[in-house]
């Protein structure tokens, strides 16, 4: 019998196939960086299972943002609820909602009409640029 050393990675065609098969990715990277010679395909399908890795992270994070809001238009579009269901989940969505993850009263909502002013990030220096101490590794003038 031939091939099926690495669950048939040879045959993946998509990313399906990729993700099903992320063990044999692995495998077959470190087995083309035993060889000594294919150190360039070794480090690609690394690479390959790392972008896998990542994008994982990104759409689990995303899906679970989602999911409240495509049920809540699924069962509109069945029957199952209402469009006032589809509003709770959108204002979940956004964050726009109190603990019990209830929309804000419409008395507040029509009284906010501005943006909330930007997060700082919390890398962002507080010293103004011209009172900001010179880089330590700069000469002393």
């Amino acid at each position: 019998m031939s091939g099926g050393s690495y669950n048939y990675l040879c045959a993946a065609t998509d990313l399906e196939d990729l993700l099903s098969k992320r063990y044999a990715l692995d495998e077959m990277s470190t087995r083309l960086a035993g060889l000594g010679y294919a150190q360039d395909a070794a480090r690609e399908t690394e690479e390959l299972l790392v972008l896998l890795r990542q994008w994982e992270i990104r759409a689990e994070t995303r899906l679970r943002r989602l999911t409240d809001v495509w049920k809540a238009v699924e069962w509109w579009d069945s029957n199952d609820s209402g469009e006032d269901r589809v509003h709770q989940a959108l204002a979940k969505y956004r964050g726009d909602h109190d603990d019990a993850g209830a929309p804000p009263s419409k008395s507040t909502a029509a009284t906010t009409t501005h943006s909330p002013a930007p997060k700082k990030s919390p890398c962002a220096s507080t010293t103004p640029p011209s009172k900001a101490a010179p880089p330590t590794d700069a000469p002393a003038s």
